[in-house]
C-alpha cells in the first residue's frame, strides 16, 4: 500500500545518478591569492591574453575597467541541490531563486623587467590552471608565488 512501486524507484535513481555525476564531474572552488609575474611584457600587453583566458570562462561575466579584471560567476550552491532532492516536487523551486556570485579579482601592473599579475577570490581551479598556463605560454617566463 505504501511502498515504492517500478515508476517511483526508477524516477530515485535517475535522481541519485544525476546528483553523484554532477558532484563526480564538478570542478573543485579554491580560494585564490597568487601573484604571477611575467618577464618582459608590460602590463598593457598582457591585457588582451588575459581578457581572452578569463573571458572563455563558461558561464561568467567579465568585467574589464583599466588593468583590473573581474570575473563574475552566478552558481547554485551545493545545500541546494540536496535540499531540492530532500522536498521534491516543489523543492525544484530552489534550484532557481537560490544563487551565489562568486568574484574573481585580476590585477595586472608594471614592475621592473615586466609585469604582475594578481589573482584574487573564489574560483573554479580550471580557471586558475588556464589562466597560469596561458600565461606561461606567452614568449616570457612566469614566476609563480
Amino acid at each position: 500500500m505504501f511502498g515504492i512501486g517500478g515508476p517511483e524507484l526508477l524516477i530515485a535513481v535517475v535522481l541519485v545518478a544525476l546528483v553523484a555525476l554532477v558532484f563526480v564531474s564538478i570542478d573543485p572552488w579554491i580560494t585564490a591569492s597568487q601573484t604571477l609575474t611575467v618577464q618582459g611584457l608590460s602590463a598593457a600587453e598582457l591585457s588582451k591574453p588575459v581578457r581572452g583566458l578569463l573571458g572563455a570562462t563558461r558561464g561568467s561575466r567579465l568585467i574589464h575597467t583599466g588593468d583590473s579584471f573581474a570575473l563574475v560567476v552566478r552558481r547554485i550552491p551545493g545545500w541546494v541541490v540536496v535540499a531540492s532532492l530532500l522536498t521534491l516536487p516543489l523543492g525544484l523551486i530552489l534550484l532557481f531563486l537560490v544563487r551565489r556570485s562568486e568574484t574573481l579579482l585580476v590585477v595586472l601592473r608594471d614592475v621592473d623587467g615586466g609585469a604582475e599579475v594578481r589573482v584574487l577570490g573564489l574560483t573554479k581551479q580550471s580557471v586558475i590552471g588556464a589562466l597560469a598556463k596561458g600565461l606561461g605560454s606567452l614568449r616570457a617566463p612566469v614566476n609563480v608565488r
